[in-house]
């Protein structure tokens, strides 16, 4: 399964200044809510919102390797997506200090491929190389190409 048909142009970011956890899952939450702005029906930021505080309320998705996977089920979304953040200070995850934050948001009548993209992310951020190739991208177009290149090399 490629990553690519499930990322936003819009939805690769390098995030400056630091944020909080609160900032960075509405600012995933309005680029997801604003690239399904046309779909019927529109689903809206506060919605995708509640359901990834949610999900993380139910237990932290931080890693001790400072990636977090933010991610939730929702009825009625027309299609899956994938929101990649770097922060540039690490962002709080309930004990977690994260900088790679992969915010992903799923139709709830297809949580297998929201498993599945759950396991993509996870092979693809898995390497602490493969990591620090992500890390070290210093504009939103510098991690679009990271990201599409890790995406690519596990075919």
């Amino acid at each position: 399964m490629a990553l690519a048909p499930y990322l936003i142009s819009e939805g690769i970011l390098v995030l400056e200044p630091a944020s909080d956890l609160e900032s960075v899952l509405t600012r995933a939450a309005d680029i997801a809510a604003a690239a399904m702005s046309g779909s019927d029906p529109a689903i809206s930021s506060e919605k995708l919102l509640d359901a990834l505080q949610a999900r993380e309320v139910q237990s932290s998705t931080g890693t001790p390797e400072g990636v977090a996977f933010p991610h939730a089920l929702v009825p009625g979304l027309p299609r899956s997506l994938v929101v990649v953040m770097h922060a540039r200070t690490a962002v709080h995850f309930d004990g977690y200090r994260c900088d790679l934050i992969f915010a992903m948001f799923g139709d709830a009548t297809q949580p297998w491929e929201h498993v599945r993209l759950l396991a993509r992310l996870a092979r693809l951020t898995a390497t602490p190389e493969a990591r620090d190739r992500l890390r070290a991208a210093e504009s939103d177009e510098a991690l679009r190409t990271a990201i599409q290149a890790e995406d690519e090399a596990h075919g």
